[in-house]
This record gives C-alpha cells, structure tokens and sequence, in this order.
C-alpha cells in the first residue's frame, strides 16, 4: 500500500468513485523508522514510500471518511489541487505528506486535524516553496503548528495561527523568508528557532 502510484509520473488525477459513500479512511505513506536498514521483504527501504509520492499527480480531492494521510504521501509531487470533501473527518496529516510539493499555492486545513504533538505533522509542507495561502477552517482543534511544518516556505507572507494552537514547534517557519504579518495568541509556547531567518 505504501507505493501503490509511486513514481508513476502520467499520473495526474485521481478520482473516487461515489465520493460521498467512500468509506477509505487511510492513504498510506512511508512505514518504519527512518533507519538506512528499515527494508521490507523485498528489500526496499519503507522509510522511502509514499502512496503518491514523486507521480505526476496535479489534483486530488480526499473524501470525508479519510482519517489519516501518511508519512509522505504526497512528497514531491507537482500537486496544484488539493481539496478536502466538507464535513472531512481527517485527524492526522503525518510526516512530510506534502513535503517540497513546489506547485502548491494554497490549502484548507480541515478544522477536524488535531495533531497530538508537535512532532505529529512534522515537516508537512516544508519546502512547498509557492505555497501562499494557509486556511485553517473555523472551530479547529489543532493544537500545535508541528516542528518544520512551514520551513523553507519562501512564498508565504502572512499567517492567522488559530487560537486552539498552544505550541509552535521548533523551525516551525524557519526560512520562510517572505513572511511579514502574523497573527498568534499571545500564550503560544514558541520552539527553538520557529521563526528564525526571517529578515523583515
């Protein structure tokens, strides 16, 4: 599951059938540890997958009943679309899912993620370097802005952290070098450099 479209380039869009009956909850991604030994039966490195990693696809809309996107599922894919159904149940977007995704301008945060640490959804758009627009939907729950989940976004110029959020991990922001208008609670607890080389 880990690989099912990985690589596969001419791929461009996925569609669901009955999208509003869709009873996936679970897009897979990378499994194991991160270790250079972490190989499955076949060999390969696990760390490595990603369901969509590194295929042509430019637009996906996730049904609701999804609850988790997995470690770098989406990685370094030209994704331009990503939309997620209403009333989405999603809690977990996980390690690196969108990671160097360097056609993604804009997303919407579904208000259902929760992210229990703030190593949950670490590095998760790191390196989405067009990335301009981050929406996180009314009544969110989220609780932490993950340790690099914004690093090396070049493009973002403003953000609104929702009033749920307590932590703001380490490197959260860091070389977000076009960032200029914040809006954060005042009682968020900020990591090591969470917004360190930000000029102006």
């Amino acid at each position: 599951y880990d690989r099912a479209f990985m690589g596969t380039t001419n791929l461009t869009t996925v569609t669901f059938d009955d999208i509003s009956n869709s009873q996936l909850t679970y897009i897979y991604g990378a499994t194991g540890n991160g270790d250079d030994d972490d190989n499955n039966e076949y060999g390969d490195n696990v760390w490595f997958g990603g369901a969509f990693r590194e295929s042509g696809l430019t637009s996906i809309i996730i049904p609701a009943s999804v609850k988790t996107i997995g470690r770098n599922t989406f990685r370094d894919t030209p994704l331009v679309s990503v939309t997620f159904e209403q009333n989405s149940q999603l809690t977990l977007l996980d390690y690196g899912a969108f990671k160097d995704c360097t056609a993604l301008t804009s997303i919407i945060i579904p208000k259902s993620v929760i992210a229990s640490s703030q190593w949950a959804s670490e590095s998760l758009f790191y390196g989405c370097s067009n990335l301009t627009n981050v929406t996180f939907e009314e009544l969110t729950s989220l609780r932490y802005i993950s340790i690099e989940m914004f690093e090396k976004c070049t493009s973002l110029t403003s953000i609104t952290i929702p009033e749920s959020v307590t932590v703001i991990g380490n490197q959260a922001f860091l070389g977000a070098t076009s960032l200029r208008i914040i809006t954060i609670n005042k009682n968020v607890t900020l990591g090591t450099e969470s917004f360190y080389n930000i000029t102006n």
